[in-house]
């Protein structure tokens, strides 16, 4: 981590937040209204810690918030301070957001061109085969084509069903399969 030179530091767990919390009740004298994005100092955590330190499990029991169980009030503060340290970093941005939400976040960024190219289609097994199509197949021109046959191909099932007596479920059947035809004739 150290080799990444990060420029910011996030921290998202319960024992951080709490600990941001305790440091801002301590700087100011109130309570931290909100905590996404607060940005919690290494001197601040320093003073926290030190003032920690200094208390007896009974007293840590007694601090306000989420933090007053006690026994991992220190050890947490130390850990934070030691992460900082080695990071060479002077601060710490509160997040409300967890792991699964950076994942998705780094899916989507990742991703962007699949989400944008895909996100109008409402239909799941269509974008499904959409999907499928642009990762075998990634040029932008066979996922218009795929978008254009799948469209004439309704067009053409829903004017001859009621001659051909084709049954609806049918239809559906035809907009997920016509995307992969690549103009091979199949008829309907």
């Amino acid at each position: 981590m150290v080799a990444l030179r990060p420029r910011r530091v996030f921290g998202a767990s319960g024992a951080i937040h709490a600990l941001a919390e305790l440091a801002h009740l301590q700087d100011t004298g109130r309570v931290l209204k909100h905590i996404n994005g607060h940005v919690l100092s290494r001197a601040s955590l320093e003073r926290l810690l030190r003032r920690l330190q200094g208390m007896s499990l009974a007293e840590r029991r007694q601090l306000p918030g989420s933090i007053r169980g006690g026994r991992r009030s220190s050890p947490g503060a130390i850990v934070l301070a030691h992460v900082l340290d080695a990071l060479d970093a002077d601060r710490i941005t509160i997040s409300d957001f967890g792991v699964r939400e950076g994942l998705i976040m780094d899916y989507l960024a990742s991703h962007i061109g699949e989400v944008r190219t895909l996100g109008d289609v409402r239909d799941l097994r269509l974008r499904s085969v959409l999907q499928m199509l642009r990762k075998f197949q990634p040029e932008d021109r066979h996922l218009r084509h795929a978008r254009h046959v799948a469209k004439m191909s309704l067009v053409m099932f829903d004017a001859l069903r009621e001659r051909h007596g084709l049954d609806p479920a049918a239809r559906d059947l035809r907009i997920r399969g016509a995307p992969s035809r690549r103009g091979r004739d199949r008829g309907l």
